[in-house]
């Protein structure tokens, strides 16, 4: 019988993670060139790996959700996660986290809208 230790598990989803951030600096370097031109490689590729890791610590597990928070954190402000009332939503357990973050863009999306019309 094959035996898979919990070390061997985290070095994947280490991998795993390492691979999905590389794929998302290509992704906002494709999509976003404007917004992303001020970062190098190496920047964005932390902020990225920065906001994964901590979307992963609030059990943020839908791509869409990883890609949105990710998203966030890239085009808006790397370290929007320490603000007050962010870390009030994800602090609220009755809430599944995937719907926070989906709450959370709309929310900014809908200001940022708001913003650019005045």
């Amino acid at each position: 019988m094959l035996i898979i230790r919990p070390e061997q598990i985290r070095q994947l989803h280490e991998l795993l993670d390492e691979k999905y951030c590389l794929e998302l600096g290509d992704y906002f370097r494709t999509t976003y060139p404007q917004q992303t031109a001020e970062q190098d490689d190496e920047a964005l590729l932390e902020i990225i790996t920065a906001s994964v890791r901590h979307a992963r610590s609030l059990n943020i597990v839908t791509a869409d959700a990883l890609l949105r928070f990710v998203g966030i954190a890239v085009l808006v402000n790397p370290r929007f996660y320490d603000d007050a009332k962010v870390k009030e939503l994800f602090a609220e357990e009755a809430i599944d986290a995937d719907y926070k973050v989906h709450v959370l863009s709309e929310q900014l999306i809908t200001a940022l809208h708001a913003a650019s019309e005045s």
